[in-house]
């Protein structure tokens, strides 16, 4: 009966336990402020940025904003036309400031640009509503801070990101340190994971053979980037390395039950394909073989049952009505024959078997 009451809570109804959120709160114009994650566990002692921490988190979110790539761009090309040497260095210590300044002045001019969420944006988070958790829900994962994970025998700490590094595309490996989440003006929030990184940069504090990575717990490198969006990362387990030693964990990877990770591939261009050819679409599968291609081929030799190269003969209704009529009738006549070849097949096996018992 629970299936049928409105507005009660059952087990048929009930929101999953990483549930990541209400569809309604996330709703607004930038990336930033609509990313669905639900932060739980509010922690109140005491716990604060500091003012460089917040500078960091702050231009970390502009560096990952798509609305803001155009006024990155805008910047590099005043830096270009200002004959900077270090253009790069220059745009990463200056970007920041000049975004804020230009937003204020479009702002101020009522330019249709600029809307209530760039402007919040640009003038950065309001440090004292700054609040901290200690887990968050993204994509329905669940993770937990450092510190809660030492008080429990279960690990949702660990984590995985791609960054770059001298030019080049790696894997960091590192832990959830704190669950931040800054408010913008306009009530604007944005929740950023602040973690601390294991070096693999080195061949001391990293060790990569065919089956598994194995990480250096007490090394750490990218000190002062610390920040990442939720969505960014992976969960990610450490297991004791029996062989290098306790402060060596290998890194586990998993994927969790509800996420597909489908792999891509590319549409193949046929030259000679047949114009009554069509090729049909399946899901492609990455441990299938894939360079088989179902064509479904029209056939030309279908016999038409109708005739179009003589005129339609048309014929009364009354006539067709006798037709129908006659076939009934033999259908019946049918039937009667096969009731009189039963009745005198019954008739010679009654006369078979008395003749039998007379003589016996």
């Amino acid at each position: 009966m629970s299936m049928y009451l409105s507005g009660i809570e059952t087990r048929f109804n009930r929101a999953a336990r990483n549930y990541d959120g209400i569809d309604d709160e996330a709703t607004g114009e930038l990336s930033v402020f609509t990313l669905k994650v639900r932060p739980f566990g509010p922690l109140s002692h005491g716990l604060t940025l500091s003012q460089k921490e917040i500078d960091t988190a702050h231009s970390f979110i502009l560096n990952n904003c798509t609305e803001v790539e155009v006024y990155k761009s805008k910047h590099i090309e005043e830096l270009n036309r200002a004959n900077e040497r270090d253009i790069q260095k220059c745009h990463q210590e200056q970007f920041r400031g000049w975004f804020k300044d230009h937003i204020n002045l479009l702002h101020h001019e009522q330019s249709e640009e600029v809307s209530d969420e760039l402007w919040a944006l640009a003038n950065g988070p309001q440090a004292y509503l700054t609040k901290f958790y200690s887990g968050c829900i993204v994509n329905e994962v669940r993770f937990h801070i450092k510190d809660r994970d030492d008080h429990r025998t279960t690990q949702n700490s660990g984590l995985v990101v791609e960054g770059e590094h001298k030019n080049e595309m790696i894997q960091f490996y590192g832990f959830l340190n704190r669950v931040v989440e800054l408010t913008f003006f306009r009530g604007h929030r944005v929740v950023l994971f602040q973690c601390e990184w294991f070096n693999t940069g080195s061949r001391k504090t990293v060790q990569r053979d065919k089956h598994f990575i194995s990480v250096d717990s007490r090394s750490r490198w990218y000190q002062d980037d610390p920040f990442v969006l939720p969505n960014q990362v992976q969960q990610a387990f450490y297991v004791n390395d029996t062989k290098l030693g306790h402060h060596w964990k290998i890194v586990q990877l998993v994927h969790h039950r509800h996420l597909w990770d489908i792999a891509e591939h590319e549409d193949l261009e046929f030259e000679d394909r047949n114009e009554h050819e069509h090729v049909v679409d399946v899901a492609f599968q990455p441990h299938e073989p894939n360079g088989v291609v179902l064509v479904e081929t029209e056939d030309d030799d279908l016999v038409y049952l109708a005739r179009e190269d003589v005129e339609p003969e048309i014929i009364e209704e009354g006539v067709l009505n006798k037709i129908n009529e006659g076939e009934d009738e033999s259908a019946d006549d049918e039937d009667d024959t096969l009731i009189q070849y039963c009745d005198d097949h019954d008739d010679d096996d009654a006369h078979n078997l008395q003749n039998e018992i007379e003589d016996d």
